[in-house]
């Protein structure tokens, strides 16, 4: 805790520490007179003579690239008459970004998400606008299995018909991108929709469903031996129910 305290007010202290000239401007130069910044090598002062409008230090740049001496205006090899930036330094050349990086991978693996993508901000950390940019994805539909549904019944003597179920299954009206059908015998056993070799008006069609005709199906034992002996089975068509893969919206 005790660390991190004394960070934040280092943070704090060099957030509102303004640059300062090293030095002052000498009211009786006629000449201009160049100050460093205490704070930064990529800049300098500027003290106009008289005749240039006055003695106020006026704060510049150097060339990109360039900066200005430690010991500027202090030794004998870089008066404060002189050109101040004289020193080759990578510091002072302006910050700029990278190219932008490839987008990222979608944040959703169906349905719509996110992408992002990068760059750097290359000599420097003052690159002017933003280091990450994002927009939309779009991954196949999400899919989910409805309940099994069961809408009628043989018990009403045409058959048994679970096709174009109302309501629609899937939500706002989406179409479904496949279907499960099964049978159900008179003990309540499920099997495969094509087991009992029932003729079917719609064998499980997608995205319509599956439908038995009484008429096209005697009430006779027509299933092969074994898989259709319970004693109640009566009707021609068996009992069908049917779930739906649906888009998720």
């Amino acid at each position: 805790m005790y660390i991190l305290a004394v960070v934040s007010v280092f943070v704090s202290l060099q957030s509102f520490a303004r640059p300062e000239p090293v030095g002052s401007c000498d009211q009786r130069r006629r000449s201009n007179q160049y100050l460093r910044d205490d704070s930064d090598i990529c800049g300098y002062y500027l003290c106009l003579s008289k005749r240039g409008g006055g003695r106020s230090p006026l704060l510049r740049r150097c060339a990109p690239g360039t900066g200005v001496p430690r010991d500027y205006g202090v030794s004998p090899r870089h008066r404060d008459s002189t050109n101040p930036c004289v020193v080759r330094t990578s510091e002072c050349l302006r910050p700029r970004w990278s190219g932008w990086g490839p987008w990222g991978a979608c944040s959703v693996t169906c349905g719509t998400g996110v992408q992002w993508r990068g760059r750097r901000c290359i000599r420097g950390n003052n690159c002017t606008g933003q280091q990450q940019e994002s927009r939309q994805c779009l991954e196949p539909p999400c899919l989910v299995w409805t309940d099994w549904i069961n809408s009628d019944s043989p018990d009403s003597g045409d058959g048994d018909w679970e096709v174009n179920i109302v309501p629609p299954p899937c939500s706002d009206n989406q179409t479904a991108v496949a279907i499960e059908c099964r049978a159900i015998t008179p003990s309540g056993e499920r099997i495969p929709w094509d087991g009992p070799g029932q003729k079917l008006a719609v064998p499980c069609v997608s995205p319509l469903g599956i439908g038995c005709l009484e008429a096209d199906n005697p009430p006779v034992a027509m299933a092969p031996p074994g898989v259709l002996t319970d004693p109640g089975f009566t009707s021609g068509c068996l009992d069908y129910e049917v779930r739906y893969l649906c888009p998720v919206p």
